[in-house]
């Protein structure tokens, strides 16, 4: 056998192409783009969470205002959330069957939450006014 070719082969085997090299290098970058992609989900998922929590302790806090005086429940109405800057608050009526056979309504509150203004509410309680409260 020659030995420069095996002088060669055994040179080459040592160190890396310049494809293994790139392949390396792809696959640690398609690494790196998942662990950011989910770090970038879970952060949103976070922050949804966070404002959900928030809108619920406003609807309970507004629920307990409002059931103060049952009469004048808002059955068409909107607000702000005091102490809350950018929150805001809706109600509205929202046909039942079942209610008006029971001479009562339901009525729709919504919490929104500030960068969420125009879309749907981050909470939505629906509550069941007796014909007393009517």
């Amino acid at each position: 056998m020659n030995k420069n070719y095996v002088k060669s082969w055994t040179s080459r085997k040592r160190g890396m192409t310049l494809i293994e090299a790139l392949a390396g290098t792809a696959v640690l970058a398609t690494v790196l783009v998942s662990i950011l992609i989910a770090d970038a989900r879970l952060r949103k998922q976070a922050h949804r969470s966070e404002s959900r929590s928030q809108a619920c302790e406003m609807a309970e806090s507004l629920l307990a205002k409002f059931w103060e005086k049952p009469e004048e429940f808002p059955r068409t109405a909107s607000g702000d959330i005091p102490g809350h800057p950018g929150w805001t608050w809706r109600t509205q009526p929202v046909k039942n069957d079942a209610a008006d056979a029971m001479n009562s309504q339901v009525v729709v509150l919504e919490i929104f939450a500030p960068q969420l203004a125009s879309q749907s509410p981050v909470v939505r309680v629906e509550v069941l006014l007796s014909e007393k409260s009517l």
